[in-house]
């Protein structure tokens, strides 16, 4: 079962910039998907949780980061050109702070200077949209761990 957390509250500007929860506690793989890209976001995001995994979505990098340090996830998607922290910045700071998660960055816009300049910047596998979601699912499950992924059917009841 998929919960989407929501608020009726006014949000602090802290807050209003926080994640929003897409996926319950459990032993699948956690997905964190940032983009500001409203549309992007959410179609990565509902491409992953027909899939079979728990996501949690972010807005920028700023806050992809912060729930970084905050939760664990087994796999970060992300794009590049973003308002407070582009997706380079945020691989910079995992780099730097010794996070070993894999990183996939999906973007329109590939800083292929930048990660000639500095090639331990590079994210695990860089994808230029676009691409079809088959090729997007294919690059996920090659970078997960293979005892991990779950299969969507699986999460079906057992029919008699």
């Amino acid at each position: 079962m998929v919960h989407l957390i929501q608020t009726d509250k006014t949000p602090s500007s802290k807050e209003s910039a926080r994640l929003s929860t897409i996926g319950q506690k459990s032993s699948r793989n956690r997905i964190l998907v940032v983009d500001d890209d409203s549309d992007a976001r959410h179609r990565h995001v509902m491409i992953l949780l027909d899939s079979g995994y728990d996501v949690e979505d972010a807005t920028n990098g700023a806050d992809g980061w912060e729930a970084l340090q905050d939760r664990h996830f087994d796999l970060v998607i992300t794009d590049n050109r973003m308002p407070k922290m582009t997706g380079v910045e945020m691989i910079e700071k995992l780099r730097f702070s010794r996070m070993t998660i894999p990183v996939i960055m999906a973007t329109g816009h590939m800083p292929t200077f930048e990660f000639a300049r500095k090639p331990w910047l590079r994210p695990d596998l860089a994808m230029v949209i676009p691409f079809s979601d088959d090729e997007f699912l294919a690059a996920i499950r090659n970078l997960l761990p293979k005892n991990y992924y779950v299969r969507p059917e699986s999460l079906l009841p057992n029919n008699p």
